[in-house]
């Protein structure tokens, strides 16, 4: 069984510990749970701005211009990440907002451990091409 894509990372502590029970629950004695995540040590804890002009994204079709805002919360141990789009054309603006949680390798074995997963094998994301835009993963076992 496999959570893609950082999902860990997109749920409070408590919700995903009930996942992983739930999901570890499902899994037959020693079956395997594969965790995609992204290493603690890749989470910017600092408050950053960028912005871009785009032809194109995952955003807009037309040009446009592509502002981020990036905040550390430290009490929650993430990151926010607010997306403004802006049309050059109108001055029109769309806000996007996401968040994710950041696990400290530690913290994110222990989480299976209370999940009913053991035996957590850390390995480096699968094809090895650039870490920053890549998940790691936490392999275990029910």
């Amino acid at each position: 069984m496999t959570l893609w894509y950082g999902e860990v990372h997109a749920h409070p502590p408590g919700a995903m510990l009930a996942a992983l029970t739930a999901l570890a629950g499902r899994l037959r004695p020693g079956g395997l749970m594969v965790l995609e995540y992204q290493p603690w040590e890749l989470y910017p804890r600092e408050d950053l701005l960028e912005w871009r002009a785009c032809d194109g994204s995952p955003f807009a079709d037309g040009p446009h211009f592509w502002l981020q805002e990036y905040h550390w919360d430290e009490a929650s141990q993430s990151e926010i990440n607010v997306h403004w789009i802006v049309d050059p054309a109108t001055g029109a603006a769309k806000r996007y907002a996401q968040s994710g949680r950041a696990w400290r390798d530690e913290d994110l074995a222990g989480l299976c451990a209370a999940a009913g997963l053991v035996g957590g094998v850390f390995l480096p994301p699968v094809t090895g091409v650039d870490a920053r835009h890549e998940f790691a993963m936490l392999i275990s076992r029910r």
